[in-house]
């Protein structure tokens, strides 16, 4: 089996493992998660924050969203444009948000593109991360692309069920500079 083939091997048992958990407890590591993010010196520091809209199972950032729109930090969010590419636009509130490709919200037309500075701070999904900072997407390799080019931090989230020790990764998969779990 070839690395891609063992990559989309693990994508497919971990969305299962990951849709038999119980939502209230997901519903509490996801509260833990956020706080620990909303605590954390680099989210403080961050200038515009470039997050994820949460969707279905994934670690629910409204909470950061939320904290990020009280603190008057900018807040940036991905929309999908050609195949594996993904640029993030700076919206103001939710009413910002349509529904987009993959059914996920992303920013109207409307919304300024977003520009990073080294202060800045992405918000990364991810099916599992392990502990070198690798992750386990949804396979588009979109977050590699981008954090190629982002110049501030960034930080996984996920629930340390899916925290594992080695993930397979190739060449353009890229780390993130740090993991948030419920536990640490």
């Amino acid at each position: 089996m070839d690395i891609r083939e063992e990559k989309s091997a693990l994508r497919r048992s971990l969305k299962e493992q990951r849709a038999a958990l119980d939502p209230r407890l997901c519903a509490q590591w996801d509260e833990e998660i956020a706080r620990k993010v909303i605590g954390s010196e680099w989210f403080a520091k961050a200038d515009m924050v470039f997050c994820y809209v949460s969707v279905g199972r994934e670690v629910d950032t409204s909470s950061i969203l939320d904290a990020a729109w009280r603190q008057g930090k900018r807040i940036a969010v991905p929309r999908c444009a050609a195949k594996g590419q993904m640029d993030f636009f700076v919206i103001n509130s939710r009413e910002d948000l349509i529904p987009g490709a993959y059914h996920i919200p992303e920013p109207k037309e409307a919304c300024p593109r977003a520009e990073a500075t080294p202060d800045s701070l992405c918000i990364v999904p991810g099916l599992s991360f392990d502990q070198r900072g690798y992750r386990l997407g949804s396979g588009g390799g979109y977050y590699d692309r981008f954090l190629a080019q982002f110049p501030g931090r960034s930080v996984g989230l996920v629930r340390s069920l899916f925290l594992v020790q080695k993930l397979p990764a190739e060449e353009y998969d890229l780390a993130v500079d740090a993991i948030i779990t419920e536990k640490e």
